[in-house]
């Protein structure tokens, strides 16, 4: 098990994902709405994270 292998972790993703949509929620009730639409690009940032750490099987682009 290499030292970087807690970024492989579907459970820090998860968790990552929940922590920032309870924060665009908080931020969206208490009319912090820039707040919230940073919350939006932290979540769609996560996503593009995501898509480049997980290997693409064999023959796919």
């Amino acid at each position: 098990m290499s030292r970087w292998s807690f970024l492989r972790s579907i459970w820090n993703y998860v968790f990552g994902l929940a922590m920032v949509t309870l924060y665009a929620v908080i931020f969206l009730h208490t009319r912090l709405y820039s707040d919230a639409l940073l919350q939006v690009f932290f979540l769609r940032r996560a996503n593009l994270w995501l898509v480049e750490l997980v290997p693409r099987p064999r023959g796919c682009g």
